[in-house]
């Protein structure tokens, strides 16, 4: 039993030594490796380094190389430099900053670079990371972010001239709760070209600066799924640019500023028409005719009555449509539904009974469609009483269709 109770106490020591060998203290440039060529201090990845105070760097750069860099508080521990490019680095490694702030005390320098090109490495900026212009200086900004499965940037704050971009391929991006002050050029956050990212979320963050665009899409970059919630944007003459809550793709609630939250809608209709629906049998057809375009939100229309579904969530829609049309049979009833897919009739039908023959006819419907991306939807007319399948006329059409 004491033999027990010895190895397990010995065990405990052992466990306790090992995780504090682990930890290195940084106070000043000296106890951090030495640089090497490339000014550049490698860091050791089976390490914690944990920042007291303010360290300067002078014009050298830190490569994180899968190491854990951190503070204690966030408003003292940190580390300041000249260089040029990134004061933090990575390549194709995890990254874990927390704590720390990263001040950029030169023309050339900028918070930031990292990048992994093997989708494979996390990027997790916690609680009370922070990348500020030094006083008087303006530098290249927060930096840049590319690649990586997984980024978190939670709690951060940014006060410098220029934001974050952020490029290739990734998995998911999550942003939350950050405060971004300061930005002069540019965007906050700047997705560029290259991008292809599976998800993205931007919730609760706050943006209040002047004379800078909020965030920015390049054209040519491809965002899955977007999420944007509950952020405030206060001062940007233009908060979003190259995208906004009608893109497929992207969901926007509860924002501030100029950002309608997303929903999918769309309007067409035709008025005077002069196109005749052609009967073969007394069943449902397509309604011919030219449409005009009122709206379009997450839908595109080709113009001969058919809205088609651009989104990328699936939703479930109400759908309005009126008509009036002119009988071409004596006693006809007619009858108009929608069809999706150009196969899926959705009840129910509307119909007008017992029309006779050259006199006019109105006919509304109110009903819902579910739709994924890609699914199209089309007003369709059945003429019942009509032996000789003779054509009809439909004048004045309205289609609206509105996203619950």
């Amino acid at each position: 039993m004491r033999f027990s109770l010895m190895v397990a106490l010995s065990f405990i020591a052992f466990n306790a030594m090992s995780q504090k060998s682990n930890v290195v203290d940084v106070r000043s440039l000296n106890e951090l490796p030495k640089p090497n060529s490339d000014k550049a201090i490698v860091l050791d990845p089976a390490k914690v380094y944990k920042v007291h105070g303010t360290v300067d760097l002078q014009d050298f750069h830190i490569d994180l190389n899968g190491a854990s860099l951190q503070g204690i508080d966030p408003g003292k521990d940190g580390v300041v430099s000249t260089t040029n490019g990134g004061v933090l680095r990575s390549r194709s490694n995890n990254v874990y900053l927390e704590k720390l702030f990263v001040m950029c005390a030169g023309p050339k320098t900028m918070g930031y670079d990292f990048r992994d090109d093997t989708q494979r490495s996390y990027c997790n900026l916690f609680q009370g990371c922070s990348v500020l212009d030094a006083p008087g200086m303006t530098s290249r900004g927060v930096g840049l972010i590319k690649g990586f499965n997984t980024t978190c940037i939670d709690l951060n704050y940014w006060n410098t001239k220029k934001g974050l971009n952020v490029g290739g391929k990734m998995g998911k991006l999550t942003m939350v709760y950050n405060y971004i002050t300061g930005i002069q050029a540019d965007a906050a956050i700047e997705f560029e070209k290259d991008l292809n990212a599976q998800d993205i979320v931007m919730a609760g963050n706050y943006f209040v600066y002047g004379g800078a665009d909020g965030i920015k899409i390049q054209k040519g970059a491809y965002v899955g799924q977007g999420r944007m919630v509950s952020n405030l944007f206060q001062g940007q003459e233009n908060i979003t640019v190259g995208f906004g809550s009608d893109t497929p793709g992207w969901e926007m609630v509860s924002n501030s500023g100029k950002i309608t939250d997303s929903r999918a809608r769309a309007s067409i209709y035709m008025n005077d028409n002069e196109t005749k629906t052609e009967f073969i049998q007394p069943i449902f057809r397509k309604i011919e005719g030219e449409t005009k375009t009122k709206q379009l939100k997450k839908f595109s229309n080709i113009q001969n009555n058919r809205l088609t579904y651009i989104g990328r969530k699936d939703i479930v829609t109400d759908v309005v449509i009126t008509l009036s049309g002119i009988s071409s049979v004596t006693g006809g009833n007619y009858s108009i539904a929608l069809m999706k897919n150009g196969e899926d009739l959705i009840m129910p039908k509307a119909t007008a009974y017992n029309v006779d023959a050259g006199r006019s006819f109105n006919l509304s419907l109110d009903t819902q469609a579910p739709l994924s991306t890609g699914d199209y939807i089309e007003v369709v007319l059945k003429v019942d009483n009509n032996p000789d399948n003779k054509p009809v006329l439909i004048k004045d059409l309205m289609m609206k269709i509105v996203q619950f």
